[in-house]
């Protein structure tokens, strides 16, 4: 995503300097929901990497998975 973030950054720049004013409002827009989107799929990762590994090892799943070793 970051990626694809960075070029429609520069598409929105070159379409600026161009004069182009609604096309580089529209990359912008583009890039502006891209960034939302990942900082939203970031945080969710956190949050289950949290989950999995701070609180199923306390509720009891770690000593499921170490009986198991």
């Amino acid at each position: 995503m970051g990626v694809i973030a960075t070029f429609k950054a520069y598409q929105s720049k070159e379409h600026l300097q161009r004069g182009d004013i609604g096309n580089a409002q529209r990359e912008s827009k583009s890039v502006r929901q891209l960034a939302i989107a990942a900082i939203a799929i970031g945080l969710s990762i956190v949050a289950l990497c949290i989950f999995l590994f701070g609180t199923l090892p306390v509720i009891g799943v770690g000593i499921i998975v170490a009986a198991h070793s």
